[in-house]
């Protein structure tokens, strides 16, 4: 959890560590994935032969996006996502009480761009409103993070750097990618 913390809000490991102490204190548990595919544009015979497949032929990374958007819901970012799925995509979204997967996650996913898109596993936070909705999100993010890294045998956590141009690290913010 620290190492997801820190990668989303740059937060010092004293400050994620407080965000694991309340979930720990509170015995906050994650929630399970809903998965329901909803994306067409992972498919080459529909997104104009565009192969979506990974470098490698499996994500290297996972990379956690952030709405910016007070007054959206979960639902509502998923709707919005389907509809514009041509334009961008993630796979999965997370919430407080609510984790969705829309799109394969074995197959690239168009959020992060061209250093990005073809390396990482990408999930979308939505803003949530509380602190307990935040813990809540944290270890729901955690938890399927842990999962996808072990699933895919991507190692233990390490950030991606803001330094280097190279793909160096398995953990990513959306703006971790952005300065590759």
């Amino acid at each position: 959890i620290v190492a997801v913390s820190t990668c989303l809000f740059g937060m010092k490991a004293e400050a994620a560590s407080k965000v694991n102490d309340y979930i720990l204190n509170n015995n906050i548990k994650p929630i399970g994935e809903q998965i329901n595919y909803q994306i067409s544009m992972q498919d080459s015979s529909k997104n104009g032969g565009i192969n979506m497949n990974y470098v490698g032929n499996k994500p290297q990374l996972v990379i956690i996006h952030e709405t910016a958007n007070d007054s959206s819901t979960l639902d509502n970012e998923i709707s919005y996502m389907v509809r514009n799925q041509e334009n961008a995509f993630v796979h999965s979204f997370v919430s407080d009480n609510q984790l969705k997967t829309i799109a394969n996650k074995s197959k690239m996913a168009w959020g992060a761009g061209p250093k990005g898109n073809p390396y990482g596993i990408q999930i979308e936070q939505t803003r949530v409103k509380s602190k307990e909705a935040f813990a809540k999100q944290i270890a729901n993010l955690a938890n399927w993070t842990a999962m996808q890294m072990i699933q895919y045998n991507l190692g233990a956590p390490k950030l991606v750097s803001t330094t280097s141009k190279a793909v160096d690290g398995n953990l990513a913010s959306h703006e971790n990618i952005s300065y590759k």
